[in-house]
Protein backbone atom coordinates (compact mmCIF):
# COMPACT_ATOMS: atom_id res chain seq x y z
CA UNK A 1 0.00 0.00 0.00
CA UNK A 2 1.05 3.42 -0.99
CA UNK A 3 1.26 6.27 1.36
CA UNK A 4 1.14 9.87 0.37
CA UNK A 5 2.32 12.01 2.47
CA UNK A 6 2.07 15.88 1.98
CA UNK A 7 4.52 18.89 3.52
CA UNK A 8 2.52 20.86 5.90
CA UNK A 9 2.54 24.44 3.85
CA UNK A 10 3.54 27.24 5.69
CA UNK A 11 1.83 30.44 5.08
CA UNK A 12 3.50 33.44 3.32
CA UNK A 13 2.40 35.89 6.10
CA UNK A 14 2.65 34.20 9.79
CA UNK A 15 -0.62 35.31 11.60
CA UNK A 16 1.63 36.69 14.03
CA UNK A 17 2.48 39.21 12.24
CA UNK A 18 -1.13 39.82 10.83
CA UNK A 19 -2.22 40.19 14.40
CA UNK A 20 0.17 43.05 15.04
CA UNK A 21 -0.37 45.03 11.64
CA UNK A 22 -4.05 44.60 12.43
CA UNK A 23 -3.39 46.15 15.96
CA UNK A 24 -0.92 48.61 14.63
CA UNK A 25 -3.40 49.68 12.36
CA UNK A 26 -6.51 50.13 14.40
CA UNK A 27 -4.70 51.76 16.69
CA UNK A 28 -3.32 54.47 13.80
CA UNK A 29 -6.92 55.06 12.63
CA UNK A 30 -8.47 55.27 16.14
CA UNK A 31 -5.52 57.88 17.05
CA UNK A 32 -6.56 59.53 13.62
CA UNK A 33 -9.72 60.16 14.46
CA UNK A 34 -10.11 60.66 18.47
CA UNK A 35 -10.70 64.49 18.26
CA UNK A 36 -12.45 64.21 14.87
CA UNK A 37 -15.39 67.24 14.20
CA UNK A 38 -18.66 64.76 15.68
CA UNK A 39 -22.08 65.35 16.58
CA UNK A 40 -21.86 64.13 19.81
CA UNK A 41 -18.00 63.47 21.17
CA UNK A 42 -19.06 61.04 24.20
CA UNK A 43 -20.90 58.57 21.68
CA UNK A 44 -17.96 59.19 19.12
CA UNK A 45 -15.31 58.01 21.49
CA UNK A 46 -17.31 55.07 22.95
CA UNK A 47 -17.76 53.91 19.72
CA UNK A 48 -13.93 54.13 18.89
CA UNK A 49 -12.96 52.20 22.01
CA UNK A 50 -15.48 49.74 21.64
CA UNK A 51 -14.37 49.56 17.91
CA UNK A 52 -11.24 49.16 19.06
CA UNK A 53 -11.74 46.33 21.60
CA UNK A 54 -13.48 44.02 18.45
CA UNK A 55 -10.33 45.29 16.50
CA UNK A 56 -8.15 44.32 19.33
CA UNK A 57 -10.32 40.25 19.32
CA UNK A 58 -9.35 40.10 15.85
CA UNK A 59 -5.15 40.82 16.08
CA UNK A 60 -5.56 38.50 19.36
CA UNK A 61 -7.38 35.61 17.29
CA UNK A 62 -4.99 36.33 14.15
CA UNK A 63 -1.74 36.34 16.38
CA UNK A 64 -3.00 32.91 17.92
CA UNK A 65 -4.67 31.18 15.19
CA UNK A 66 -2.93 27.68 15.68
CA UNK A 67 -3.13 27.81 19.18
CA UNK A 68 -6.36 28.58 20.41
CA UNK A 69 -9.37 25.63 20.10
CA UNK A 70 -11.39 26.51 16.87
CA UNK A 71 -14.89 26.69 19.40
CA UNK A 72 -13.19 29.38 21.41
CA UNK A 73 -11.87 31.27 18.46
CA UNK A 74 -15.34 30.74 16.89
CA UNK A 75 -17.29 32.21 19.88
CA UNK A 76 -14.91 35.27 20.95
CA UNK A 77 -15.00 36.54 16.98
CA UNK A 78 -19.13 35.96 17.04
CA UNK A 79 -18.97 38.44 20.11
CA UNK A 80 -16.67 40.58 18.58
CA UNK A 81 -19.17 40.68 15.51
CA UNK A 82 -22.10 41.47 18.13
CA UNK A 83 -19.85 44.16 19.86
CA UNK A 84 -18.97 46.06 17.20
CA UNK A 85 -22.38 45.90 15.00
CA UNK A 86 -24.33 47.11 18.39
CA UNK A 87 -21.61 49.79 18.95
CA UNK A 88 -21.73 51.46 15.70
CA UNK A 89 -25.72 50.89 15.49
CA UNK A 90 -26.38 51.99 19.31
CA UNK A 91 -23.55 55.58 19.18
CA UNK A 92 -24.34 56.31 15.59
CA UNK A 93 -26.23 59.93 15.42
CA UNK A 94 -28.92 58.97 13.41
CA UNK A 95 -31.00 62.89 13.39
CA UNK A 96 -27.03 63.87 11.90
CA UNK A 97 -25.81 61.43 9.73
CA UNK A 98 -23.46 63.61 7.58
CA UNK A 99 -20.34 62.86 9.53
CA UNK A 100 -20.59 59.63 11.63
CA UNK A 101 -21.98 57.57 9.10
CA UNK A 102 -19.08 57.60 6.92
CA UNK A 103 -16.53 57.06 9.98
CA UNK A 104 -18.57 54.31 11.61
CA UNK A 105 -18.68 52.67 8.47
CA UNK A 106 -15.33 52.84 6.97
CA UNK A 107 -14.40 51.68 10.22
CA UNK A 108 -17.18 49.50 10.96
CA UNK A 109 -17.51 46.99 7.22
CA UNK A 110 -13.82 45.67 7.40
CA UNK A 111 -13.45 44.86 10.63
CA UNK A 112 -16.62 42.94 11.05
CA UNK A 113 -15.70 41.70 7.16
CA UNK A 114 -12.43 40.52 9.07
CA UNK A 115 -14.04 39.04 12.24
CA UNK A 116 -16.84 37.46 10.00
CA UNK A 117 -14.03 35.83 7.64
CA UNK A 118 -12.21 34.21 11.35
CA UNK A 119 -15.54 33.25 12.95
CA UNK A 120 -17.18 31.38 9.46
CA UNK A 121 -14.42 29.75 7.71
CA UNK A 122 -14.75 26.24 7.25
CA UNK A 123 -12.84 24.01 9.61
CA UNK A 124 -10.09 21.01 8.08
CA UNK A 125 -12.11 17.58 8.15
CA UNK A 126 -8.78 16.32 9.28
CA UNK A 127 -7.04 18.32 11.89
CA UNK A 128 -3.57 18.02 11.72
CA UNK A 129 -2.03 15.40 13.45
CA UNK A 130 -5.20 13.45 12.73
CA UNK A 131 -4.84 10.53 10.29
CA UNK A 132 -7.81 9.49 8.67
CA UNK A 133 -8.91 5.65 9.46
CA UNK A 134 -9.60 5.55 5.66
Amino acid sequence: MEVHTQAPTRPLFPSYLGGGVVFAVSLGLVAFVWNANAPNVIEHRIFLVLWLSGAAILATLLWADARTPRGASRSLATFAIGLVAATALSTMPWANLDSALWYQVWLSVPLLTGLGLVAFRPTPSNPPGVESPH
